[in-house]
């Protein structure tokens, strides 16, 4: 089995070492061919030279996508994603909420189940606002009434999914 991770990171010079050091960990120990992309969102901090150390301390399994502007979360983890070399892709958030510990369990959930899509993170210690955590509280709740499919938790970065059927949304 092969996977690529994205990551999109923006100002994470803080996160980001440390993150890519427990990915690398977490990941290798599965045995797979695997890549590691992380997109700068046109960082304004140090992120831009911790990738560039990263890149030559991981040669072989981590690439980096640089946005020329701002962009966000989103168009980030799609051009990451347009850029990937595998079919499964797993997503993370780049300021450490996602626990790289996790990345086995949800890509043996993937792999072990039939007609699976898609597998989510469901996040429990979260370090956002009130305000941040509240309004996707409410967005959870209502989409969950709406859709009624015993997702938790969209918001979550952390996701396995593959990558042909995320291209075919708009």
């Amino acid at each position: 089995m092969n996977f690529s991770i994205v990551v999109p990171l923006f100002n994470e010079e803080l996160n980001i070492s440390d993150l890519v050091d427990e990915i690398i960990f977490n990941v290798k120990s599965l045995g797979f061919n695997f890549e590691l992309i992380l997109v700068n969102d046109a960082s304004t901090d140090n992120t831009n030279e911790i990738i560039n150390y990263l890149l030559n301390k991981y040669k072989k399994n981590i690439k980096a996508i640089k946005n020329p502007i701002n962009v966000g979360q989103s168009f980030s983890l799609i051009e990451g994603i347009k850029n990937s070399q595998y079919d499964i892709i797993v997503t993370l958030d780049g300021d450490g909420q996602n626990n790289p510990k996790d990345i086995p369990i949800l890509l043996n959930k993937y792999l072990s189940e039939k007609n699976i899509f898609l597998v989510g993170g469901i996040r429990k210690k979260r370090k956002d606002n009130n305000i941040k955590m509240i309004s996707s509280k409410i967005a959870n709740k209502v989409r969950a009434f709406i859709l009624k499919d015993n997702c938790k938790d969209t918001g979550c970065s952390l996701k396995v999914f593959d990558k042909k059927t995320f291209l075919l949304f708009p």
